[in-house]
């Protein structure tokens, strides 16, 4: 139950980065990455889809799919907020859409000190608080935007690496 919540809470926050600030501008598109926990690696599939003023994120992983969340990426109102057996809704509701709302540029981490780093052509390189750190790297253009393919998450219980896999294109 912990290993799940911490995919959540901590893998919301750096694949869901859509909003003005994010290096994902707007974009649809899949991530891949292995948490690591506890000594276990766990390999995760993250989609991210904007839909109209809305940005939706399914989280899967061998098990099936972890949870689905949505939010307003106008303000980070709460849409959608789907758990499941093995990461329940009260987790999903209580960490999950907040590092999402964090990730969009929406606020979350209620109060404290966020720190933003950018490189002189306005390239987000990382985002971090307390104990907390993103990291963006290898940036490349796709479909006209320049992305990091890399993003590196760590906590003081975890690290989790995810590469950029693709663009979703809607027909």
């Amino acid at each position: 139950m912990r290993c799940a919540f911490l995919i959540f809470s901590l893998f919301a926050a750096v694949c869901a980065f859509g909003g003005a600030a994010s290096p994902f501008a707007g974009m649809s598109y899949i991530q891949r990455g292995i948490l690591e926990y506890g000594g276990a690696e766990i390999p995760l599939t993250v989609y991210v889809a904007r839909n109209g003023n809305a940005v939706d994120m399914a989280v899967e992983s061998d098990a099936g799919t972890l949870a689905k969340v949505s939010v307003s990426a106008d303000d980070g109102r709460e849409l959608v907020c789907v758990g499941g057996a093995i990461l329940p809704e009260r987790l999903v509701r209580r960490f999950v859409l907040r590092d999402l709302r964090v990730a969009l540029g929406l606020g979350g981490f209620d109060g404290s000190a966020v720190v933003v780093r950018r490189v002189a052509d306005g390239k987000t390189v990382s985002v971090s608080t307390d104990g907390y750190a993103m990291e963006f790297s290898d940036y490349k253009k796709i479909g006209g935007i320049c992305v990091p393919s890399r993003i590196e998450i760590s906590d003081k219980n975890y690290r989790l690496g995810l590469d950029f896999v693709g663009e979703i294109k809607r027909r």
